[in-house]
């Protein structure tokens, strides 16, 4: 008696620890490393003058983030940073760059940078997301907290896909509006930064 008593025990335990390890992939969060696929991203500044509107593509970008994975959906955003090289940022005309740079104090703040500091409102639903992104921009040397909503997409844990536009009043970053033609041309303060942005599971 006593022995088929042990002989019952030993047998629920194997099976509540075979059950708990089928379950195990379906609990695991894992965090994964994404980084930049720069060629596959688009970055641009867009913005207003009195004559006409201008564009620019920022084509010196780096990116990296840590993302939260289980069941195949986003569960968390972490540790995103971003950073474009002033000097990539470009347009049609190139004394148009030129002003730019300056405006952005290239020489001494040869960066613009960003780094997250939390993440809001998550949501991850097969695979399509949004949320809200708050952290530290840095422009020409200066740094603001913003915040910004964003959508995206998750593919086979391994592509993640980032969408989002940004207003930037320049005068928050102590940037004077550039002007051309004696003046003639002046810039509107206000850019806005549209991303698509894509990172590749490392």
């Amino acid at each position: 008696m006593k022995k088929q008593r042990h002989i019952l025990q030993i047998t629920n335990r194997l099976s509540a620890f075979i059950i708990i390890i089928l379950l195990l992939p379906n609990i695991i969060i894992a965090q994964n490393f994404f980084y930049l696929n720069a060629e596959k991203s688009n970055v641009r500044v867009n913005g207003t003058s009195s004559l006409h509107d201008w564009s620019m593509q920022a084509k010196k970008i780096e990116s990296s983030l840590d993302a939260n994975i289980s069941n195949n959906e986003l569960t968390d955003l972490s540790n995103v940073n971003f950073v474009c090289k002033v000097i990539g940022i470009v347009s049609k005309e190139k004394d148009m760059d030129k002003k730019a740079y300056n405006a952005l104090k290239y020489e001494k703040n040869p960066e613009i940078k960003f780094k997250m500091q939390k993440i809001e409102n998550l949501v991850s639903k097969g695979g399509i997301l949004s949320g809200s992104i708050y952290g530290d921009l840095t422009i020409a040397g200066k740094t603001n907290r913003i915040s910004f909503p964003f959508k995206g997409k998750l593919v086979a844990n391994s592509l993640i896909t980032i969408e989002a536009n940004y207003k930037i009043n320049m005068l928050d970053y102590s940037i004077d509006p550039p002007t051309a033609m004696l003046g003639m041309l002046k810039t509107g303060k206000d850019v806005t930064i549209t991303l698509l942005l894509n990172y590749i599971n490392k």
